[in-house]
């Protein structure tokens, strides 16, 4: 199942990537003279992390615990234009994934405006679970809802205007 999935992640992002623009005709704030110092491009959004060369981590919160997940694998194209990058990597090691152990609801929150959906797998991270896991939209953020006895593995996928991520994490 694991080369099933790397498969489908491979030709999802391969599709994105040739999809994707990875540049912007649009002009930027940068300014030079010859002899000057190298130009100032304005990337600065009200949010901060969105003018970033690579999307900012996805915040999971349950009670009053909260871990930051990077992205394994992303396109992302900066607030405002420039050079985007995609980088294609691969899920960790079920030993290496951040895990969230608790009660309560699991909130998710990124910088961007992007639309998730969650795939679950079992706790060895092997086997994809059909219906294993929901995820809707509350407020500003997303609640992720297991729908099988813990523990298992959830694959975030989010995708937006600036791009798309993928990230992974355990419940306990």
């Amino acid at each position: 199942m694991k080369h099933a999935r790397s498969l489908f992640s491979t030709a999802l992002l391969s599709t994105v990537f040739i999809a994707a623009s990875c540049g912007s005709d649009q002009p930027t704030d940068a300014t030079a003279t010859p002899g000057s110092e190298a130009p100032q491009t304005e990337t600065t959004t009200t949010l901060g992390v969105l003018g970033m060369s690579e999307p900012p981590a996805i915040a999971v919160t349950q009670a009053d615990k909260t871990i930051e997940l990077d992205a394994w694998t992303f396109c992302w194209t900066p607030l405002g234009g420039g050079v985007g990058v995609c980088a294609d990597g691969s899920p960790p090691q079920r030993d290496a994934l951040q895990t969230l152990e608790g009660e309560g609801p699991i909130l998710l929150s990124f910088a961007a405006d992007f639309t998730f959906t969650v795939n679950a797998f079992d706790d060895a991270y092997e086997t994809q679970i059909d219906g294993g896991a929901v995820i809707a939209r509350v407020g500003d953020a997303w609640q992720i809802d297991p729908q099988v006895d813990l523990p298992i593995v959830i694959e975030i996928f989010g995708v937006g205007e600036q791009g798309d991520v993928i990230t992974t994490l355990a419940i306990r």
